[in-house]
């Protein structure tokens, strides 16, 4: 249960990285934040059953 509590957690988190490098792209920032979410989506797939 935990793990399934800490997946979702972790794909929300995904979700709100993904809408900040959007909005960073739009404001041409993308480079200075370096932002990067497929560390955050390889834990959630392996948290996920």
């Amino acid at each position: 249960m935990r793990n399934e509590e800490l997946a979702r957690e972790i794909q929300l988190l995904a979700l709100k990285i993904e809408e900040l490098e959007q909005h960073a792209r739009g404001r041409g920032l993308l480079g200075t934040l370096n932002i990067r979410h497929t560390e955050a989506q390889e834990i959630s797939q392996a948290l996920s059953p």
